[in-house]
């Protein structure tokens, strides 16, 4: 990648973890970009987007994301035909297009994988002060 090129992804904001005292990010900025051909053009400045931990994404599915396209499949193949409600699973985000920035998707998922540990390991003060405190905190992070 060439140095003046500007990143398309900037950690936001960062907690520490008061028991493994690791530093963690709590949010994500993901530009959109300009399309160069079949390569990732220039990033538009004017166009992004916050990931935070606790939002909610809603993803289409399409019958593509369901065959092997790269190395490994969208969805994870220990997984089977259904992924049980709460488990936890980590999504490897990208950046869009700045043409499907502007009919709504801002970000794409690239992969699903399972998370190698539970939701009940996420009740610690780190997990917990991570996501929303409240109803009223959520849309705001919504409109983000």
């Amino acid at each position: 990648r060439d140095e003046d090129t500007k990143p398309l992804y900037k950690i936001e904001e960062v907690v520490n973890d008061m028991v493994s005292m690791d530093r963690v990010a709590k949010s994500v900025r993901i530009w959109s970009f300009e399309k160069d051909g079949n390569n990732k053009g220039p990033r538009c400045d004017d166009s992004s987007v916050v990931i935070s931990v606790g939002t909610s994404l809603r993803v289409m599915c399409q019958e593509f994301m369901f065959t092997d396209r790269r190395d490994e499949p969208f969805f994870p193949p220990e997984a089977g035909d259904v992924i049980q409600p709460f488990t936890v699973v980590e999504l490897m985000l990208g950046a869009s297009n700045k043409e499907a920035f502007s009919k709504g998707y801002a970000i794409k998922v690239d992969r699903v994988r399972l998370s190698p540990f539970s939701l009940y390991s996420l009740h610690t003060p780190l997990g917990l002060g991570l996501l929303p405190q409240g109803y009223q905190e959520r849309p705001a992070r919504v409109q983000q």
